[in-house]
């Protein structure tokens, strides 16, 4: 492409080419022709795949001023961790052979440390699985360890599973889906009305799984701050009635602890009334006892 410019009265032409200015019968030497730069080097997909399927792993062990040890471990999950088959998201062989491992070296760590040790904790952070590996939980079977599987609720709120190792009493346990929702209203209004719950503000909780768990476990799950020092008192709905299973005092962080067996349809049933069962005393029913509250806390839900 060619222009002209005037400058000054007299003619002078300038072209462009490739970038490079030069003027008419003087044209220089002609640039090089640019080469392309290499492609920067691609990592080994393999070690790449390794980085982000590892589980975050980590042990802690804490004395306190009083002589209390402290064993704390934690797993964390990412996407590359777990499995989505049809919506049920479980862990991934590799991770869960991970968490086995941690959960083995951190009963080894116990023993090794010296002093009033309390329960050992083994946190596992599951991402978006909710399916609880029999693996792991055989791992724990006959020992004094909790193992506390945070995962996230419907509504974005953490909500943690705590399975102590003695609570374990069937040595053929299976996977279990823990998933809690509480968008679902399987329990009529009428049953609740017709219950102690009546005129009581209330959760509904369905739980993915169905039947025997082969072990207790604790749910922790926020019910709302608005609840802080009141009864969160846990109804199961079988035969058309809620019965009454166990209860706990909301804490600071409005979350409740309440203890499970079994997975079905559940209401938490929240104010300043412990509800009692008619067949079976409640937590508290010695007066001036509050119902028990579990030890393990997990941040968020945690």
């Amino acid at each position: 492409t060619n222009w002209n410019y005037l400058l000054g009265g007299s003619e002078t032409r300038y072209g462009i080419r490739d970038c490079n200015f030069y003027t008419n019968g003087d044209k220089g030497e002609e640039p090089e022709t640019p080469v392309a730069p290499s492609e920067p080097s691609k990592p080994n997909v393999d070690d790449a795949d390794s980085d982000t399927a590892s589980v975050a792993i980590k042990t802690d062990v804490t004395t306190t001023k009083d002589g209390k040890v402290y064993v704390d471990s934690s797993a964390t999950l990412n996407e590359n961790n777990t499995i989505n088959q049809n919506g049920v998201v479980s862990i991934t062989p590799e991770a869960e052979a991970e968490i086995v491992n941690l959960v083995n070296s951190t009963l080894a760590k116990t023993k090794e440390v010296s002093g009033d040790v309390v329960t050992p904790v083994v946190k596992v952070n599951m991402a978006d699985a909710t399916v609880i590996s029999a693996k792991i939980l055989k791992a724990a079977i006959g020992q004094d360890v909790d193992i506390v599987f945070v995962m996230t609720g419907s509504d974005g709120k953490a909500y943690s599973w705590t399975v102590n190792g003695n609570s374990i009493t069937d040595k053929n346990v299976e996977d279990v889906n823990l998933k809690v929702d509480t968008t679902k209203s399987n329990v009529p209004a009428s049953v609740i009305s017709s219950s102690k719950a009546d005129g009581m503000p209330n959760i509904q909780l369905n739980l993915a799984d169905h039947g025997l768990f082969g072990f207790s476990t604790t749910l922790r799950i926020y019910v709302g701050k608005e609840y802080q020092g009141k009864y969160a008192n846990l109804m199961y709905y079988t035969d058309n009635k809620l019965e009454m299973q166990n209860s706990s005092v909301v804490d600071s962080d409005g979350y409740a602890s309440l203890v499970f067996t079994h997975a079905s349809d559940y209401i938490i049933a929240l104010g300043d009334n412990l509800l009692k069962s008619d067949e079976t005393p409640a937590p508290n029913d010695t007066p001036g006892i509050e119902p028990s509250k579990p030890s393990v806390q997990v941040s968020g839900a945690s």
